[in-house]
Protein backbone atom coordinates (compact mmCIF):
# COMPACT_ATOMS: atom_id res chain seq x y z
CA UNK A 1 0.00 0.00 0.00
CA UNK A 2 2.89 2.42 0.37
CA UNK A 3 4.07 4.20 -2.77
CA UNK A 4 7.84 4.74 -2.99
CA UNK A 5 7.94 7.20 -5.88
CA UNK A 6 10.54 9.93 -5.80
CA UNK A 7 9.56 13.54 -6.17
CA UNK A 8 10.89 15.14 -9.35
CA UNK A 9 11.93 18.77 -8.66
CA UNK A 10 13.83 19.43 -11.89
CA UNK A 11 11.30 21.97 -13.26
CA UNK A 12 11.01 24.02 -10.07
CA UNK A 13 13.09 27.17 -9.71
CA UNK A 14 14.94 27.64 -6.45
CA UNK A 15 14.85 31.44 -6.67
CA UNK A 16 12.79 33.25 -4.06
CA UNK A 17 10.31 35.68 -5.66
CA UNK A 18 10.53 39.37 -4.77
CA UNK A 19 7.50 40.43 -2.76
CA UNK A 20 8.34 44.14 -2.70
CA UNK A 21 6.04 46.52 -4.52
CA UNK A 22 7.41 48.37 -7.52
CA UNK A 23 5.63 51.73 -7.66
CA UNK A 24 6.51 52.14 -11.33
CA UNK A 25 4.36 49.10 -12.10
CA UNK A 26 0.94 50.30 -13.26
CA UNK A 27 -0.96 47.40 -11.68
CA UNK A 28 0.64 47.95 -8.26
CA UNK A 29 -0.13 51.68 -8.37
CA UNK A 30 -3.73 51.08 -9.45
CA UNK A 31 -4.18 48.48 -6.71
CA UNK A 32 -2.88 50.86 -4.05
CA UNK A 33 -5.02 53.78 -5.24
CA UNK A 34 -8.16 51.66 -5.33
CA UNK A 35 -7.42 50.22 -1.89
CA UNK A 36 -7.09 53.72 -0.42
CA UNK A 37 -10.30 54.82 -2.14
CA UNK A 38 -12.15 51.78 -0.79
CA UNK A 39 -11.01 52.62 2.75
CA UNK A 40 -12.05 56.26 2.35
CA UNK A 41 -15.51 55.27 1.10
CA UNK A 42 -15.94 52.66 3.84
CA UNK A 43 -14.99 55.11 6.57
CA UNK A 44 -17.21 57.86 5.17
CA UNK A 45 -20.13 55.43 4.91
CA UNK A 46 -19.70 54.45 8.57
CA UNK A 47 -20.05 58.05 9.82
CA UNK A 48 -23.90 57.97 9.83
CA UNK A 49 -23.87 54.63 11.64
CA UNK A 50 -21.54 55.96 14.32
CA UNK A 51 -23.69 59.09 14.61
CA UNK A 52 -26.88 57.08 15.13
CA UNK A 53 -25.23 54.81 17.70
CA UNK A 54 -23.89 57.85 19.58
CA UNK A 55 -27.35 59.44 19.67
CA UNK A 56 -28.89 56.14 20.77
CA UNK A 57 -26.52 55.73 23.71
CA UNK A 58 -26.38 59.37 24.82
CA UNK A 59 -30.00 60.40 24.40
CA UNK A 60 -31.48 56.98 25.08
CA UNK A 61 -29.24 56.42 28.09
CA UNK A 62 -30.38 59.73 29.60
CA UNK A 63 -33.98 58.50 29.54
CA UNK A 64 -33.16 55.29 31.33
CA UNK A 65 -33.48 55.30 35.06
CA UNK A 66 -34.95 53.22 37.86
CA UNK A 67 -38.42 54.66 37.25
CA UNK A 68 -38.71 53.15 33.78
CA UNK A 69 -37.88 49.70 35.11
CA UNK A 70 -40.55 50.09 37.81
CA UNK A 71 -43.10 51.07 35.15
CA UNK A 72 -42.16 48.10 33.01
CA UNK A 73 -42.52 45.78 36.00
CA UNK A 74 -45.94 47.23 36.94
CA UNK A 75 -47.23 46.98 33.38
CA UNK A 76 -45.95 43.42 33.10
CA UNK A 77 -47.95 42.40 36.18
CA UNK A 78 -51.15 43.87 34.71
CA UNK A 79 -50.98 41.68 31.59
CA UNK A 80 -53.16 38.57 32.14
Amino acid sequence: MSDNRELDLTGISSEVPSLSQDWSDRRALTNSVLTVLAWIFALSASVPLISVLYMLFVEGGARLGLEIFRLINENHRKIP
